[in-house]
C-alpha cells in the first residue's frame, strides 16, 4: 500500500484491508482483560467508559465494511452519554468486562 491510496480518500480494497487489520489489533487490545485491584476500580471507571466508546466506534467501522475514509464514523453523543450513565443500555459492557456506573465493582 502506498500513501497515495490514503491521500485519495477513496476506500480501495487495499485501504479496507489495512483498516480491517488495524481494527482487529485494536479490538484485541480492548478485549484484553485488565487486572484490577479493589482500590483501583473506582479510579478506572473513566478508562472503562473510554474503552466502551472505542469499542462502539470499532463496531461502527466494521459495519461500514471498513470505509473509514469516506463514511462519517463516530459514536453519537446520546449513545456516548448512555455508555457513561448506563441509562437505556444497562451497565457498560465490552465482551466480558462489565462496570456499572457508580458501583464499587
Amino acid at each position: 500500500m502506498h500513501v497515495d491510496d490514503l491521500r485519495a480518500t477513496v476506500t480501495s480494497e487495499r485501504v479496507r484491508e489495512l483498516v480491517k487489520f488495524e481494527c482487529a489489533r485494536a479490538a484485541a487490545f480492548i478485549r484484553r482483560p485488565w487486572t484490577r485491584v479493589r482500590e483501583d476500580r473506582k479510579r478506572l471507571v473513566a478508562a472503562e467508559i473510554m474503552r466502551a466508546v472505542y469499542f462502539e466506534t470499532l463496531k461502527r467501522i466494521e459495519r461500514s465494511r471498513y470505509d473509514a475514509l469516506t463514511a462519517r464514523l463516530r459514536v453519537p453523543r446520546p449513545r456516548q452519554a448512555s455508555l457513561r450513565s448506563g441509562s437505556g443500555y444497562g451497565p457498560i459492557k465490552v465482551d466480558a468486562v462489565v462496570i456499572a456506573p457508580g458501583s464499587q465493582a
